[in-house]
C-alpha cells in the first residue's frame, strides 16, 4: 500500500489515499473471469443462511457471487480475485461480511470500504450483491443490520455514510429501514 501527500487514484479513478501493490497478487482479473466462467455451482433455494464477517474460506464465494450477478462487468477488480479482496480485508481497507448458507454458498455480501475520504476512520457503506433466488428474503437487511450493529462497533469506525443510488430503490428502503438518515443528494 502507498499513502502519500500525492494521493492516487483508486479504481473507479477517485482520489484515495490507498492503494493495492497488486504485483503481490498472484491470480490476474484474466485468470479469475476464466476460472469463474468455467464454474458452474447452482445455489439452492430457500436454504437458511447466517451472517458474519467474511472468512478466507468464504473469499471465492464471494467471488462467485459477484460473478453469478454481474458476469464480468463489475467495475471493481478486487471482488473476483479473492487474494485480492482478502489482502484488503487484512489491511483494513475493506470489512467484508457475508451470508452464508450450511452447504457454504455465499448468497449476500456487503461491506464498509475507504472510499475517496482522505481520513483513515471514514468508511462507506456498500458493494452488497445478493444472489438472485435470494432477493426476496431477509439477506439484505440481514447484511446491513450485521455491519450497523456489529462491524462499525467492533472495527471503531469513525465515521460511516453509504451512497444509495437515485435508481435503486431498494437500496434506500434498506438505508432507511436500518436506521441510516438521509443528508444529502450527490
Amino acid at each position: 500500500i502507498v499513502f502519500g501527500s500525492a494521493l492516487p487514484r483508486n479504481e473507479i479513478g477517485k482520489l484515495a489515499d490507498w492503494t493495492i501493490d497488486s504485483k503481490a497478487v498472484a491470480m490476474t482479473l484474466a485468470q479469475a473471469l476464466e476460472k469463474l466462467k468455467a464454474e458452474h455451482r447452482p445455489v439452492a433455494q430457500s436454504q437458511e443462511f447466517t451472517v458474519d464477517l467474511m472468512q478466507p474460506d468464504d473469499a471465492w464465494g464471494v467471488a462467485r457471487l459477484f460473478y453469478q450477478v454481474y458476469g464480468d462487468s463489475f467495475p471493481f477488480a478486487t471482488y473476483y480475485i479473492p487474494e485480492r479482496l482478502l489482502e484488503e480485508n487484512r489491511l483494513r481497507l475493506l470489512f467484508s461480511t457475508v451470508a452464508h448458507t450450511e452447504a457454504g454458498d455465499i448468497i449476500g455480501v456487503g461491506g464498509m470500504f475507504r472510499s475517496s475520504a482522505p481520513h483513515p476512520g471514514v468508511y462507506e457503506i456498500g458493494s452488497h450483491v445478493i444472489h438472485p433466488a435470494y432477493r426476496n428474503s431477509r439477506a439484505a437487511l440481514a447484511l446491513q443490520e450485521h455491519i450497523k450493529d456489529v462491524l462499525i462497533p467492533q472495527q471503531k469506525v469513525e465515521i460511516s455514510f453509504s451512497e444509495a443510488p437515485c435508481h435503486q430503490v431498494v437500496t434506500q428502503k434498506i438505508g432507511a429501514m436500518s436506521g441510516l438518515v438521509e443528508t444529502a443528494l450527490e
